[in-house]
């Protein structure tokens, strides 16, 4: 009997040994479990950090080169407007250079053929003249300058309104193979010799 009580003891803290084993390790993988849960929401969250640092200073570059392309280009349309103002300046200074010149000139050989005051009033009529002339060819670069400019600044709006749009690719790829002809309106017309006569 004792022998029997000694066996049953033995299995019975052998069984309750096992079960205590089996909550340990349950306990412990639930522990590595949560462990390796917070290690990963750590690595994520410290990704997820770096990323949105990225996407800021991904955000802020192309804000930056956006700013930079379109403050190059009004510094070009700025100075294409001013080369375009001193341009003109200096074509109306030479011009009434070039008819004061040719006002003293026709006055000094009008002075050969007539009298000094005849031959000024001749010459400052003349002068008169060419001023007007030269002001209405002005007046006509200046309207051509203008038109060229709206046609730039049209050209420019639609390139700018062109980018912000999102890309349609099939509108793209129409515009691209837009020289084909269509099949359906002009499909072609087989050989002659090939077509099956009829009078057979």
């Amino acid at each position: 009997m004792k022998e029997s009580a000694v066996i049953i003891q033995k299995y019975y803290r052998g069984h309750a040994q096992q079960r205590r084993y089996q909550h340990m390790r349950v306990g412990y993988m639930r522990l590595q479990a949560l462990i390796r849960s917070r290690v990963v929401s750590h690595r994520f969250k410290h990704l997820r950090g770096h990323i949105v640092s990225l996407q800021a200073r991904c955000r802020g570059y192309l804000v930056r080169r956006d700013f930079q392309h379109k403050l190059w280009a009004v510094t070009k349309i700025q100075a294409q407007v001013r080369g375009l103002v001193a341009r003109r300046q200096y074509r109306k200074l030479k011009m009434r250079v070039e008819a004061a010149r040719l006002k003293e000139e026709e006055e000094r050989t009008l002075r050969q053929q007539m009298d000094k005051r005849k031959a000024r009033e001749i010459a400052e009529m003349k002068y008169n003249e060419r001023m007007k002339e030269m002001e209405r060819v002005e007046e006509l670069r200046a309207v051509e300058d203008r038109e060229m400019m709206d046609r730039k600044r049209a050209l420019v709006r639609e390139a700018e309104r062109q980018r912000d749009e999102p890309v349609d690719d099939s509108k793209l790829v129409e515009q691209m193979f837009d020289f084909l002809p269509d099949s359906a309106s002009e499909a072609q017309v087989p050989p002659s010799a090939f077509k099956v006569s009829t009078l057979m």
